[in-house]
Parts: C-alpha cells; structure tokens; sequence
C-alpha cells in the first residue's frame, strides 16, 4: 500500500530536536573557549591586554548572536510546524539577550587576583550553563510529553505492512493533528481492505474492478457481500469511514485528543481482524 507518508514523523521531529541539543552543546564549548582565553589573558597580562581581552569579547559576541539564532531558528521551525494543546509548552528559546548581558559582565572585567578570576569564572558558567539547561530541558520535557501520549496505543499484532502507516496516524496524534491523525488512520484501513479486494481479483472471486475509482463503502459492500466479514467487522469499517470522510473534508468536525486515540484503537483492532480475513 503506498500512500506517500513516506519518513515517520517522529523521526523527522527526532532529527530536529537532536540536531538543537547537538548545537546547544557546541554553543557551550564555544563560550568556555572563549572563557579560556580571556583568563589566560588575566593570567598573563601585557601592556595592550585590554585589547585582546575586547577582542576576544567582541569575538564572542558576535559568536553567540549568531549561534543563537540558529538555534533559535530551528526551534521556531519545530514549534511552528507542531500543534500545540495545552498541555504542551513549547520548546524555549535562548536569550540572546541574557547571554549577552552575562558575557559583559565577565568579558569586561578584568581580574589581578586569581581567586577573584575564579570565582568570576564560577558565576558565568553557573548562570550560563542554567540558561542553556532551561532550553535543554524543555526539549527533554516535550519529548517526554510525545511518549506519554503514545503509551496507551500499541501495535503489537499490525503487520509490517500496516504498522508503519498506523504508527505514522500515531505520531500524528502525539503532536496533536488530531483530524489529520484520522484520516491517514482510515486511509490505512481502506489500504487493507483493497489489499483483500485485489487478492480476490487475483484469485477470479471477483470481476477485475478500478479500485482507486470504487467508494470506500462499496469496498466494504463487497467484503460482506462475498461472506469475508461477519456483521459487527461490516459496521465497524462503516463507521471508521464516516469519521475518516468527515475529516478529511475541508469544513470538518473538530476531533478531541480523546475521539483520536479512541479512533487509532479501534483502526489497530480492525486492522488485526482484516489480516485474518481469507480471500
């Protein structure tokens, strides 16, 4: 069955969040370098001292306005592509501002004493470090968030064939595109149930037919029709038609978190029950 999800969600939104948390910590690295030089200055001072400490201040600040607004820029990305509810905060940006406002106070002072340096040096990277863990943990915190809502649908029993379409309709759900989920749910559920249909033709049970061009609800027609389905599994696919077409249409029903994961539940039962069917 392809219908173009193609990459799960989850992995795309994955690489996104890792590639932030992996420049968060080459943005570090970058201010405790500069930190360095700017003590091995303190440590070592020279008439023109003064000039390589604003250097390496100026350096620096042009350093964290641009890294941070790369940073910034790939959260805004996520946060704007992600549907929040209001259970979900969104990832937290870096203060530019902050950060800026830390490195004066450290970059422009300069220490005679060592215990003074040190202590300086202490306080900055306390307090930078408590800023970039902010951003850090509100990451960690909307990952957590994503799994939590993913704890109760398992899709222990789904055939591979399905599995990746049904946990696409999950990661979905997870991000709060609660009508969207629905449908790529109910797109999966006609899949298996053309995928019963065209084993048919194969077979000879039943005249070669168009199936992109056949309505959902004739397809189930015909599974009952042909004995495959019992009664309950025929108005069971009925009505995951009805909520799939009244989602997909432009001017839809809205779709609670609840009516979602009770719609992805039903789709993982029905989808176990059509796998059985011999056609």
């Amino acid at each position: 069955m392809k219908n173009g999800v193609g990459l799960g969600l989850t992995v795309k939104l994955g690489f996104g969040l890792s590639n932030i948390l992996s420049r968060l910590e080459l943005f570090q690295k970058d201010l405790d370098e500069a930190l360095m030089f700017h003590n091995l200055y303190e440590s070592f001072p020279l008439p023109n001292t003064k000039d390589y400490t604003e250097n390496n201040r100026k350096r620096l600040k042009e350093l964290v306005i641009k890294k941070s607004e790369d940073v910034n820029e790939k959260i805004k990305f996520i946060n704007h592509g992600i549907k929040f509810t209001e259970k979900k905060e969104r990832i937290k940006l870096i203060s530019r501002v902050a950060l800026l406002k830390l490195i004066n106070s450290r970059f422009l002072a300069i220490y005679k004493d060592e215990e003074s340096g040190k202590l300086g040096n202490e306080n900055l990277g306390i307090k930078i470090t408590q800023h970039l863990t902010r951003v850090r943990e509100s990451v960690a915190d909307f990952i957590k968030s994503i799994d939590n809502d993913r704890e109760n649908l398992k899709l222990n029993g789904v055939s591979e064939k399905y599995w990746e379409h049904l946990n696409e309709a999950i990661d979905i759900y997870s991000i709060g595109y609660h009508r969207t989920s629905v449908f790529v749910a109910g797109r999966t559920i006609e899949g298996a149930v053309d995928d019963i249909l065209r084993a048919m033709i194969k077979s000879g049970k039943i005249k070669n037919i168009n199936l992109r061009s056949t309505k959902f609800d004739s397809k189930i027609g015909m599974l009952k029709a042909n004995g495959l389905i019992e009664e309950k599994l025929f108005h069971d696919l009925n009505s995951i038609k009805f909520d799939r077409n009244d989602t997909g249409h432009p001017v839809a029903v809205t779709m609670s978190k609840d009516e979602n994961e009770i719609f992805i539940k039903r789709s993982i039962i029905i989808i176990k029950k059509l796998q059985l069917v011999k056609s």
